[in-house]
């Protein structure tokens, strides 16, 4: 994994450094495939260990500025202390180890220079995350999440992508920081 972040760093490097392509853009009509690793940061209340995250998204543009986009995120965290009993809900704590999470969440995105070769982004939205072992009697936890990011684009479809979300969990509110990068794949458009 270390490799892998190595990788992408020097990747992000060198790209910041080449000229982008004339054609670099956000295009109207078109979807974009994001695989994407980093690091989630868990609020300290639920008592587990930041660990790598990795996921997926994809991405519809209706116009240049305004798309949406699905999400898939897999977390397999270890427990903090385990000399907490996992007590009140969402928790964790012994007897279990570890616990893992899907997070499955639908956002708006909003493109704030979509001409340009470099993009900044807001997004936000919905969605639900399920843990296993379940941290109760229901299956997921009803989740928002909102962030902000940029897209590099250095070829007319590819686009190195890094974004900051904080994503909360509600019952307990639970405030997890996610920073990812990926590379994202333009498919189609005007």
């Amino acid at each position: 994994m270390k490799k892998f972040f190595l990788f992408l760093s020097a990747l992000a490097a060198v790209l910041l450094f080449l000229p982008g392509h004339s054609n670099a853009e956000i295009r109207e009509g078109a979807a974009e495939i994001t695989p994407f690793v980093g690091k989630m940061f868990f609020d300290e209340k639920a008592n587990l260990k930041n660990q790598v995250v990795y996921g997926f998204r994809e991405e519809y543009n209706f116009t240049k500025n305004i798309g949406i986009e699905g999400s898939f995120e897999f977390v397999h965290a270890s427990i903090d202390d385990r000399t907490k009993p996992a007590g009140h809900d969402p928790s964790f704590g012994t007897p279990d180890d570890a616990v893992t999470s899907f997070l499955y969440h639908i956002d708006a995105i909003y493109n704030f220079m979509p001409e340009s070769s470099f993009n900044p982004f807001v997004t936000g939205g919905a969605g639900v995350a399920i843990y296993h072992p379940n941290i109760s009697s229901t299956h997921g936890r009803v989740l928002a999440d909102a962030g902000v990011g940029a897209k590099y684009w250095f070829s007319d479809r590819s686009a190195l992508r890094v974004e900051v979300r904080d994503i909360v969990t509600f019952d307990r509110t639970l405030n997890n920081i996610e920073v990812t990068g990926g590379l994202a794949i333009a498919i189609g458009g005007k």
